[in-house]
Formats: C-alpha cells, structure tokens, sequence
C-alpha cells in the first residue's frame, strides 16, 4: 500500500476551560469548554472531512462506555485546508462540570473526500473509526479554572492510497498539552524551491515517533504547535530539530536545532534554501 506524504500535515482540536469572566454564560461552579479545530496546509486541492460528533470521558479505559456527547457547533463536512498555519474553527463551546477528562472520541461520517488535481475521489474511512477514534488526554477542569490541551491528527499516518483512486482514512491522533508545550513559526523561502517543513517527534527514550510536517502558505509562512520542551534525541542530546526540506531537487535542505520555551511559540525569522 502506499502511503500519502504531505497530504495534511495535522489537524488541532483546541480545548480550553475557562471562568465565566472570560466571556458567555455560566455559573461560579463550572468551567467553559471551547473546541475549536485547525490544520496546516498541504499540496492537494482538498481534504474534505466529514465531522460528525465529539464525545468526552472520564474514564482511561479505553473500552468504556461511559460517553459524554458535547454540543457541537459546527458539524458536517469541513475542508480541513480553510484552517491552516494557526487559522480554527470552532466546534463546541459550552459550560461543563468540573472534572478531569481523561479520553476525547472524535466521530466522523461517511461524506469523507480528498480532492487532487481538481479531481475528487472518496475517502473511505476505516472499519476501526467507524464508531470514533479515541484519545487519551487529561484535561483538568475547575471552576472558574483554565486548562487546555490539542489534538493533532497526523494524516502522513492517518490517509492510505490502496489502489488507483482508492484512498481509506483511518485517524491517527497525537494529544498533547497546551500549558506544557510550545511551537515555531517562521518564513521560508523561496516558493520555487517548493519548501516543506519536518519536525521529529521523539519519546522519552530518544526514539523517533512521527515527523510533523508543515507546508508554508503563499507568503512562505508556517506555523507548528504542541512541541515539547524535553524533547530528547538519541544519545541523551536535548533540542527541536527544525529541518527545512525542499522538494525541488535543485534545492538543498537546511536544519536547526532550537530549544522549546513551554507556552510561546519560537519565531524563527526567515530562512531561504540555496541551490
């Protein structure tokens, strides 16, 4: 099978309790809860994804059925590519009762369709995501507290070509914790050279999990959240890799090593590729 590259770099649910005083209705017992969703741009005309419902739980069993559906605000299909490079939509915003939710469940339909080159093809979603895809996180909500925490979903991983215009999607999604990480952004040029942007994911021991990747917009803008400040490379090293990855061949690549301040995004400045 062949897997698409690129298609979308990742999609964001950003989840925020807050107090009342931040804005809306509510009570001195609950917290607000904001669900808003982004994505970062790819090199296809559309990735069309049908959302369906979202669900929360306190629970960390990932078999629970212990399901509490929120009230969404926008449903339906969305193209992921109108939320890009920091842009969001919001989904859900409502009063909760304080708690600490352990699991989010994104539910999707079957109006699923990725277009390429102006041609739409259907984007079947997997036997496993037909009841939802499930993502261990912890938000804690408090009254009149804040907390927060995203969701990215790494479609390098999540969107598979089985066949000649054949294309299955099965979420893969990375919970991370707002308070707790921080991102780049930066400019990239030039447009010619066809710019990406590769950002490794390692774990605790070092090990290379996934690669974020984000393509810059018109003006060679991106933008990465959801980086961890002890990120760890094999051999005990600290630091972000930021790699800058042409994919015009008569570019060459470049890389930088920075470090993640928790809860600011790292302006980079400008970065322009050589031949």
């Amino acid at each position: 099978m062949k897997r698409l590259h690129f298609v979308l770099a990742f999609l964001s649910l950003f989840i925020i309790s807050c107090s009342k005083n931040g804005g809306g209705s509510g009570n001195a017992s609950s917290g607000r809860l904001e669900v808003r969703i982004t994505d970062s741009p790819t090199g296809i005309d559309a990735v069309n994804i049908d959302l369906k419902g979202l669900d929360v739980s306190t629970s960390d069993d990932p078999a629970t059925t212990n399901w509490t559906a929120l009230t969404m605000i926008s449903t339906g299909v969305i193209n992921l590519l109108s939320y890009t490079n920091g842009n969001s939509l919001k989904i859900s915003d409502l009063n909760v009762t304080p708690s600490v939710i352990k699991q989010l469940r994104l539910r999707f339909g079957t109006n699923n369709s990725v277009v390429v080159n102006g041609t739409t093809y259907p984007l079947t979603l997997a036997p496993a995501a037909q009841n939802g895809t499930v993502i261990p996180v912890t938000v804690t909500i408090t009254a009149n507290g804040n907390a927060s925490a995203w969701i990215d979903f790494i479609a390098a991983r999540s969107i598979t070509q089985t066949a000649p215009n054949t294309f299955i999607l099965n979420p893969f999604l990375r919970a991370f914790n707002a308070n707790s990480s921080g991102g780049v952004e930066g400019y990239v040029l030039p447009a010619v050279a066809q710019p990406v942007i590769e950002v490794p994911v390692y774990n605790s021991n070092g090990i290379d999990t996934t690669i974020l990747v984000a393509i810059p917009d018109a003006n060679g803008y991106f933008k990465v959240v959801g980086l961890s400040p002890a990120q760890s490379f094999p051999g005990g090293s600290t630091g972000q890799a930021i790699i800058y990855q042409p994919l015009n061949s008569t570019y060459l690549s470049t890389s930088k090593i920075i470090t993640i301040v928790t809860g600011t995004v790292n302006n980079l400045g400008t970065t322009t590729l050589f031949q």
